[in-house]
């Protein structure tokens, strides 16, 4: 266990120690039974809190688990790539509704205005 976690556990513990002395004295200054109550929950939770902190204090540290980070990077690229030639494409069909000179001869099979804006909506929407 390394020192600063130690520093932390430590802190933790005289914070929640503080937190239970102040909820049993907002519990005895009560004046009402809901304020009471509220107070009596707030000391339950914060001295199992703090037996919890006390008793995990010292042990072993959580082992590695190892997590494959490969696949979500891939991932991560792949998405960002789909996502600059989804740009790209909707800016071209962008271009061609505003400028229909654009719209080439040899392109008017697969390249025009009508082909493509179904094609952006149904593979990068």
């Amino acid at each position: 266990m390394t020192k600063g976690r130690e520093m932390w556990d430590y802190l933790k513990l005289v914070l929640l120690g503080a937190a239970a002395v102040l909820m049993l004295y907002l519990a005895s200054q009560s004046r009402d039974l809901a304020y009471t109550v509220a107070a009596l929950i707030g000391l339950l939770s914060a001295v199992v809190a703090f037996v919890y902190s006390l008793r995990s204090m010292g042990g072993h540290p959580a082992p590695k688990t190892g997590y494959l980070d490969g696949p979500v990077r891939i991932g991560v690229i792949l998405t960002a790539f789909w996502g600059v030639v989804g740009f790209l494409v909707g800016t071209w069909i962008a271009f061609l509704l505003a400028f229909p000179n654009l719209n080439f001869e040899w392109a008017q099979g697969f390249l025009n205005f009508g082909r493509l804006r179904p094609l952006h909506t149904s593979a990068v929407i």
